[in-house]
């Protein structure tokens, strides 16, 4: 009977997806490509870029792709700090769609947002206004 459950259970094995790897790095560097094309060439998982960050002192980091993201396989990922869940939806999204046009290749998006639960009420008007204003 063990042997049937584990025959069973060998296709779920062998299609797990492979775990992504994160780039969190703001500028490029030959170490941080050399670990990019090793992760490509080891892994079907997906790569998840660091494509801009909203501060909390309201200052934007925008981090363009690189010439060695290959925009199959990955997702650009926008951190936004609790201080821009105090802005107007539409404009936020505004915000998140100027750092996202270099990544549209990709045709993903991973919002990055770390707040506490009373805030948290706030998300699905933004991501609302971000379906309007992005394509898919």
């Amino acid at each position: 009977m063990k042997k049937f459950v584990l025959l069973l259970l060998l296709p779920l094995f062998l299609t797990a997806a492979e775990p992504g790897f994160y780039v969190w790095q703001r500028q490029n560097s030959p170490a941080l490509k050399k670990a990019v094309s090793e992760f490509s060439k080891l892994s079907t998982g997906e790569l998840y870029v660091l494509a801009g960050e909203l501060e909390n002192d309201h200052s934007v980091t925008s981090v363009k792709p690189a010439d060695f993201v290959d925009f199959s396989r990955s997702t650009p990922v926008i951190r936004i700090h609790i201080a821009h869940l105090d802005k107007a939806p539409d404009d936020l999204a505004n915000e998140i769609k100027t750092l996202y046009l270099p990544w549209q290749s990709c045709r993903k998006l991973q919002i990055d947002l770390d707040c506490p639960e009373s805030k948290i009420s706030r998300y699905p008007a933004l991501i609302k206004a971000l379906r309007k204003i992005l394509p898919g």
